[in-house]
């Protein structure tokens, strides 16, 4: 019978150490495009008689306005004041680059507290009881 051989030049982790990495980074990019693509919906809208009904869901609501409120004082939340992490938050908003250590960290921060928070749109809105996307989140 052979003895177990081990690395040892490789430090161990505890479980510890990998209980709390989690990939926020889907979940970033959901709320991030959500937010930005409600900011685009028009803000009043008197009537709307267009038989589209995709042109009914691009009006601005309340639940949407909610929603922008919701991410904008989680996000500063999260951030802290940093104006860098801030300017970082709008350029990843926007589709622009910015240096990895800095995304990450955005990530990382806005991502854990959106999670805790609930704002994930798929949940938020309820979209994942109605379309069975409960297995993905």
């Amino acid at each position: 019978m052979q003895s177990a051989t081990f690395d040892t030049t490789q430090p161990t982790r505890s479980p510890r150490f990998y209980r709390g990495r989690h990939d926020y980074r889907p979940l970033f990019d959901r709320v991030v495009l959500s937010y930005a693509e409600i900011k685009s919906y028009p803000r009043l809208a008197a009537a709307c008689i267009d038989p589209d009904p995709t042109v009914l869901q691009q009006v601005w609501r309340p639940h949407l306005s909610h929603f922008c409120c919701d991410v904008e004082r989680i996000t500063e939340l999260a951030i802290g004041g940093n104006h860098d992490l801030e300017a970082a938050w709008f350029k990843l908003a926007q589709g622009e680059s910015v240096p990895r250590a800095v995304e990450v960290q955005v990530v990382s921060k806005c991502g854990r507290l959106y999670s805790a928070r609930g704002l994930d749109p798929r949940h938020y809105f309820g979209i994942a009881s109605r379309f069975g996307l409960e297995e993905e989140a």
